[in-house]
């Protein structure tokens, strides 16, 4: 059987990404709206958040699919068997709804195979991320407005353990680590290691010259922050609303 990490872990995980991740740091508020999105191999995590969510006076949107692999892959199967209208097809109505309805949005990004879309035509899938361009506008134009925040969990499955060369313990053992699980309080945790980020960053900026700052690749540019960017954008454009981890991402997002 898959491995599954302790209630204790989930619980944890889940009030790491509801109550600090999502807002910037500061959580949700009472009455925040959160989609939450998850293939069925992330469903431990799945069910945390939307406990977290419930317990902070929030509500939920709910988006749970089948796992796309050997024994069932729909999103292999539409790129088959769709036409080109179907690849191209956007319904505005639905997706400017839902961005104006969500406060905050979870990606659950647990893979069951991640090869699952080998041999499928690239184009096809950049048409498909073509095709949800206005939706993906709208969401920057209210992220810039700060009225929306989102975030990824990564649930460690076989299948990753596996491509990361890791035992399902490994694996989850850097997803604690990353995301301080093994402490009581992961949030103070995180919270202090913010504080203390930012007083090093302040350290360093008095130093530069006038007008200096950090360039977006540069070594002070996190790199959980480019792989999530990558895989938010990812997790709104497949044809099922699949979450979908880059091929080569960390093993964590924390």
């Amino acid at each position: 059987m898959p491995y599954t990490p302790s209630s204790e872990v989930l619980e944890r995980y889940a009030d790491v990404l509801v109550n600090f991740a999502l807002g910037g740091g500061t959580g949700i508020a009472a009455g925040d709206v959160v989609r939450i999105a998850s293939p069925e191999s992330g469903r431990p995590l799945y069910a945390a958040l939307h406990r977290a969510v419930w317990r902070a006076g929030g509500h939920t949107i709910s988006h749970y699919e089948p796992d796309d692999d050997a024994a069932l892959n729909l999103t292999r199967e539409f790129y088959e068997l769709a036409s080109d209208a179907q690849v191209d097809f956007f319904a505005s109505d639905y997706w400017h709804g839902l961005i104006e309805a969500v406060d905050h949005n979870v990606n659950v990004i647990a893979d069951a195979d991640p090869h699952a879309l080998e041999g499928v035509d690239p184009s096809l899938l950049m048409r498909t991320g073509l095709a949800m361009k206005p939706f993906i506008e709208w969401r920057v134009e209210k992220e810039n407005a700060h009225r929306f925040s989102w975030t990824l969990g990564l649930y460690g499955t076989p299948a990753m353990a596996a491509e990361a060369g890791l035992t399902e313990e490994e694996y989850w053992e850097q997803i604690i680590g990353a995301c301080f699980l093994d402490d009581p309080d992961p949030i103070a945790r995180w919270r202090g290691s913010a504080a203390a980020g930012a007083t090093s960053r302040a350290s360093r900026s008095s130093r530069a010259p006038t007008g200096a700052a950090p360039r977006a690749g540069s070594p002070s540019t996190s790199r959980s922050t480019v792989t999530a960017t990558s895989s938010a954008a990812s997790a709104w454009s497949s044809p099922t609303g699949a979450s979908r981890r880059p091929r080569r991402s960390r093993t964590s997002t924390c």
